[in-house]
C-alpha cells in the first residue's frame, strides 16, 4: 500500500524529533562522565589544541546552520575524548540534518563509550534501519546488545554484519564473543558446546588475521577453558597477558587457568602483580581468596577471608563470592562468620543448593538442629531441581528443535531469576515456532533479533 505525501511527511518530522531528543538526552547522561580538558601530555601541543578549539567554537558560533563548521568542532572533541561536548556537536548536527547518520554512528559510539547502552542501541538499530548494509552499524548493534547481556540478539546482529563481509575480522571477532558468552552465560556451558566450537573455529582463524590481537588470544583461551582444553588454554591466555598487560579479565582468566592445572604459584603471582594496580577490585580479590583458600601455608585461610570480604564490601551481591568467604571462615572455624555469608547468600538466591548443605553443618555445630534441619531440606530439594536442569539442558542439546524442552528451560530459568538464559531459550522458541504463543510478550519487545535464523 502507498503512502500519501501527507501522511509521509509527519511520520519523517516525528522520526526526527525522536532522534533529536534522543541526542539531547545522550547527551543529558554523558554530563556524568565529563572529561572538560584537552589530553595531551605535552604542554606545548595543549597550548596548541586550546588555540585550535578557541577557533573552532568561535567557527561554530558564528555559522549555527553551518553543518560543516559543527562537524570540525565535533571532531575536535572526538579527538580529543572530549564526550560531553562532542555529544553537544553531534547533537547539533543531527538537529541540523536528521539524516546524518555518520552524526548519529558517532553519537552512539560515544554512548557506547560511557555505558549508555540502550540509547547507543537505538542510534546504532537507527543506522541499520536507514543503510542496511552498514557494517559498522550492526557491529555497534551487537557491542551495545552484548553490553546489555543480550547476547542471542548480539549474536544475530554480529552475524548480520559477517555476512555483509564475510573478510572483516572485526566483524567475525565479535561474532564469535557473542555467541560464546552466549554459551557461557548458562549454569553448564558444556551443554553449549555445539556453540562454543563455533566460536572457537572462529577465534582459530582471527589468530591468524590478528596476530597481536591480546582479545582474540583472551577469547580463544577462555572458549578452550570452557571445553576443558587446559593446556591450550594457558599457552592462550599467557599470550594474551603478553599483548595486554593491563587486561585485567586476561590476568583473571590466567589465574584460573593456571589453577586448574595446579601451578597455583604462577597463578598467585599473576594476581598479587594485579592486585597492585586493582586494591579493590572485587574479581581480583575474589580468584586471590581463592588462591589463598587453597593454599597450605600458615596464615593464608585468614588472608582468603580478608580478600573475599574485600570483594564482597564491593559485589555485595554476589552470591558466589558470599559462599566462598563463608568457606574461608568455616576453614579458621569462624562458625558466625560462615553462617552470616551462607545466610546472605541464600537470601540474595534461594535456588543454589550449596550454601544451604554448609548452612547445615554449620547450624549443626552451632548446636541449632532445628535450623539445621530445615537447611539440608532445603539443600536436597535445590540439589535436585538442579540436577533435574542439568538433564533437561542435556536433552536440549541432543534435541535442539525440540519446542517443548526449550519451554521447559525457559520457565525454569525465569523462574528462578535466571532471566538472560529465559530470554535467551524463548528465543529458540521462536526460532522454531514463530507463532508460539507461550512466549511472553515482554520476554522480546522490543527485540533486535531475527529469532527464526538461528544463532549461526
Amino acid at each position: 500500500m502507498k503512502t500519501s505525501t501527507k501522511t509521509k511527511t509527519p511520520l519523517l518530522l516525528a522520526c526526527g524529533l525522536i532522534l533529536i531528543v534522543c541526542a539531547y538526552a545522550a547527551r543529558t547522561n554523558i554530563l556524568a562522565h565529563r572529561k572538560s580538558t584537552v589530553v595531551s601530555p605535552d604542554a606545548q601541543a595543549t597550548h596548541v589544541a586550546e588555540k585550535e578549539l578557541v577557533r573552532l567554537h568561535e567557527a561554530a558560533r558564528l555559522a549555527p546552520q553551518d553543518k560543516q563548521k559543527q562537524w570540525d568542532l565535533a571532531n575536535f572533541y572526538l579527538k580529543y575524548e572530549i564526550l560531553d561536548k562532542a555529544a553537544d556537536q553531534l547533537a547539533a548536527i543531527i538537529h541540523l540534518d536528521n539524516r546524518d547518520l555518520v552524526a548519529q554512528l558517532r553519537l552512539a559510539d560515544v554512548c557506547l563509550r560511557v555505558k549508555q547502552f540502550k540509547t547507543a542501541e537505538f542510534y546504532y538499530h537507527h543506522v541499520t534501519e536507514e543503510d542496511p548494509r552498514s557494517i559498522e552499524a550492526w557491529q555497534g548493534v551487537s557491542a551495545a546488545l552484548h553490553k546489555q547481556r543480550r547476547f542471542y540478539e548480539a549474536t544475530t546482529a554480529a552475524r548480520k554484519a559477517v555476512e555483509l563481509d564475510k573478510n572483516n575480522p572485526s566483524s567475525h571477532l565479535v561474532f564469535a564473543t557473542c555467541l560464546l558468552d552466549y554459551a557461557l552465560q548458562y549454569p553448564d556451558p558444556i551443554m553449549h558446546s555445539a556453540e562454543i566450537n563455533v566460536a572457537r573455529k572462529e577465534f582459530e582463524g582471527l589468530i591468524k588475521a590478528m596476530p597481536d590481537n591480546g582479545e582474540v588470544f583472551y577469547q580463544y583461551g577462555r572458549a578452550e577453558e570452557a571445553l576443558l582444553q587446559r593446556e591450550s588454554s594457558v599457552k592462550l591466555l599467557e599470550r594474551a597477558h603478553q599483548l595486554s598487560p593491563d587486561n585485567a579479565e586476561a590476568a583473571r582468566m590466567l589465574a584460573l587457568a593456571y589453577r586448574a592445572m595446579l601451578r597455583d604459584d604462577k597463578a598467585l603471582k599473576v594476581m598479587q602483580e594485579l592486585l597492585v594496580r586493582q586494591p579493590k577490585n572485587p574479581a581480583t580479590n575474589d580468584m586471590l581468596g581463592q588462591l589463598y583458600l587453597a593454599s597450605t601455608v600458615p596464615g593464608d585461610a585468614q588472608k582468603a577471608v580478608d580478600a573475599f570480604k574485600t570483594a564482597a564490601e564491593a559485589a555485595p551481591n554476589d552470591v558466589y563470592i558470599l559462599e566462598r568467604l563463608g568457606g574461608a571462615y568455616e576453614k579458621i572455624k569462624n562458625d558466625a562468620g560462615a553462617r552470616a555469608a551462607y545466610e546472605k547468600a541464600t537470601q540474595i538466591n534461594p535456588y543454589r543448593a550449596f550454601a544451604f548443605q554448609r548452612l547445615a553443618l554449620v547450624y549443626t555445630r552451632l548446636s541449632q538442629p532445628a535450623l539445621a534441619k530445615e537447611a539440608a531440606t532445603n539443600g536436597r530439594n535445590m540439589a535436585f531441581n538442579e540436577q533435574q536442569l542439568k538433564t533437561i539442558q542435556a536433552l536440549s542439546s541432543k534435541h535442539p528443535e525440540d519446542v517443548n524442552l526449550h519451554l521447559i528451560l525457559a520457565e525454569h530459568y525465569r523462574s528462578i531469576k535466571l532471566l538472560g538464559p529465559a530470554r535467551d531459550e524463548y528465543f529458540s522458541v521462536l526460532r522454531i515456532d514463530p507463532k508460539n504463543k507461550r512466549v511472553p510478550a515482554e520476554f522480546i519487545k522490543g527485540a533486535a533479533a531475527e529469532p527464526e535464523k538461528g544463532l549461526y
